[in-house]
């Protein structure tokens, strides 16, 4: 194989990815049943998910462009990183949300 069959292999891909994930998760999402059998529907932290999830592909994809140069993807990347790990501190487990507890375990 050579390198430009494997660069436009990666980049289809890429663009396969970010058209397809959106209707993949919001349809594996939208079926998801809670312990009653009712729909859950889509939440915030699905959306967020979501659009870090199309976004990842579409830096990488403007980045084997050569749209964006590769100070720009890294700081591009770094910020997205940024974004997720930020949110970890607090995160609670459903235990927590339920009893109204902030100071329970935050593992879920």
């Amino acid at each position: 194989m050579t390198p430009e069959f494997l660069e436009a292999l990666i980049k289809a891909i890429l663009a396969l990815t970010i058209a397809v994930l959106p209707f993949a998760a919001l349809g594996f999402y939208l079926a998801r049943k809670n312990g009653q059998g009712k729909s859950m529907g889509v939440g915030a932290r699905q959306i967020q998910w979501l659009a870090v999830g199309m976004l990842i592909p579409a830096i990488v994809l403007l980045s084997l462009e050569h749209v964006i140069d590769s100070a720009v993807t890294g700081t591009l990347i770094g910020g997205l990183a940024g974004y997720v790990l930020s949110h970890v501190g607090r995160f609670q487990n459903r235990e927590a949300r339920k009893s109204g507890n902030p100071d329970s375990d935050t593992t879920d």
